[in-house]
């Protein structure tokens, strides 16, 4: 939406999470881009489970209250077909693609961290101050 307000020359004052790509059509150097790309899932018709990815260059994980949390090496599993969420010589990268994640819904007031939602089972979300 940002990129098309202002492709279209629509100047608004709305606070909104996305950012206008425009500059990369056209060629500019943007220095202050963000590394990483956040994803959300509400569910459909048979599968009401909210959903929430956050994805690096080299990582990317998803966070499934209903099921399991997912991690993979993009670089190294393209296909994502290794889930490494469970795997102990990772557990350091998910508790930092958990922080990630964490950081941008508190950003965003994303409600699935509000514990005790009906969209969220957030208690495996957080990290705690053990783990950091």
């Amino acid at each position: 939406m940002p990129t098309l307000l202002e492709a279209a020359n629509i100047n608004t004052h709305l606070n909104l999470d996305g950012r206008s790509i425009l500059s990369f059509f056209e060629g500019d150097q943007v220095d202050d881009w963000r590394d990483d790309i956040l994803y959300e899932f509400h569910g459909y018709e048979s599968a009401l489970c909210t959903i929430r990815m956050v994805r690096t260059k080299k990582w990317k994980y998803i966070y499934n209250p209903c099921s399991n949390d997912e991690l993979y090496d993009i670089e190294s599993d393209p296909y994502e077909l290794y889930n490494l969420a469970n795997k102990l010589a990772f557990k350091h990268v998910l508790r930092r693609m958990k922080n990630r994640l964490l950081k941008w819904l508190r950003k965003t007031n994303d409600s699935i961290v509000e514990q005790g939602t009906w969209q969220s089972n957030s208690y495996d979300l957080f990290v705690s101050s053990r783990e950091e």
